[in-house]
């Protein structure tokens, strides 16, 4: 009788802590109409898909899960509870609900003519902030041309202006080995044959985040809004 109870306490332990572990998930992307991109769930509660359904959820520490109806269960990670990961996922929510009501992979992942092809380019036509990755080179990006053109690159306030030689039917350059790229760096970026410049500040992602998707926050914190959407829309 002991050794039973003593089993029992154990297993409701485990179940104890196993249910103290699970925190919150949002959703960014759902096709089940009682779940909207960007809401955050209990993750210790038991959610039901029906058939044909399909919701992408991202967890406190990270992971993301996809979960496809028919379905029933409680669908937390490992993600500590207490709220240690509510600043990763109050960023993801908000990424996510900010898509003009259409907050959703499914949108975000609809590449529209003159779209950068990655999440990591410089789009050298758009001012604000632009985020790269560290000990990784950048690469300068535009929609390609059948005539050449000259990049110039001036840091700012008061740097040394660059100019390259950007050829006909590329879209993408190598940044400048000779022009340092800072972090908060501030850019004046000018197309030749363009009447505008662009005016950027380029974020460093730093290396030592947990996951991709603290990335993803990380980034849409800085304001890397376009490129922190096309970085999530490509985790699955």
């Amino acid at each position: 009788m002991r050794l039973a109870f003593a089993s029992a306490l154990v297993f409701l332990g485990m179940i104890g802590a196993q249910w103290a572990q699970a925190g919150q998930l949002v959703v960014v992307d759902s096709t089940a109409s009682a779940l909207l991109p960007g809401q955050v769930l209990d993750g210790s509660k038991s959610l039901s898909l029906n058939a044909g359904t399909q919701v992408t959820v991202i967890s406190e520490d990270g992971k993301v899960m996809t979960l496809t109806g028919p379905y029933s269960g409680v669908p937390a990670s490992g993600g500590a509870g207490g709220g240690s990961g509510g600043g990763l996922l109050a960023s993801l929510s908000k990424l996510v609900d900010d898509q003009d009501g259409k907050g959703s992979l499914g949108v975000m992942r609809a590449v529209k003519a003159g779209d950068a092809p990655d999440p990591w380019v410089i789009d050298v036509l758009r001012s604000g902030s632009h985020c790269v990755r560290a000990g990784v080179a950048p690469v300068l990006w535009q929609p390609s041309t059948k005539k050449g053109a000259q990049l110039s690159l001036k840091p700012l306030p008061k740097g040394k202006r660059m100019k390259i030689d950007w050829p006909a039917g590329m879209d993408g350059i190598d940044w400048p080995e000779g022009l340092a790229l800072t972090d908060g760096g501030r850019y004046l970026v000018k197309i030749s044959g363009r009447m505008t410049a662009a005016k950027m500040v380029v974020h460093i992602v730093p290396a030592n985040l947990p996951s991709n998707a603290h990335q993803v926050a990380w980034m849409a914190d800085k304001g890397c809004t376009g490129q922190a959407r096309a970085l999530l829309a490509s985790l699955r």
